[in-house]
């Protein structure tokens, strides 16, 4: 997900539209703090739908590990621990 292209709220709104339409199981959101700040109805939807799995490290920088609370992991990846799922 890149902030800077939803900046828009009726993009937001279209973006969780098709996550609500799709299987989403994880989201990956850069950690910089005004991120929540350009796309808060995207961080309120993450909040009530999603768990904070954590922080990996990208090519791009550090990206927040958002995981569906409502899908049950079939294992983990490498030493992250992050869930896995099928």
């Amino acid at each position: 997900m890149v902030p800077g292209l939803l900046f828009l709220y009726r993009n937001q709104g279209a973006m969780i539209a098709r996550w609500r339409q799709e299987p989403v199981p994880i989201v990956l959101v850069p950690t910089a703090a005004e991120d929540e700040v350009e796309i808060p109805f995207i961080f309120e939807y993450l909040r009530s739908r999603y768990r904070d799995a954590g922080v990996i490290e990208l090519d791009r920088g550090p990206m927040r590990v958002f995981v569906d609370e409502g899908r049950q992991p079939v294992g983990t990846f490498g030493a992250t621990g992050l869930p896995c799922f099928r």
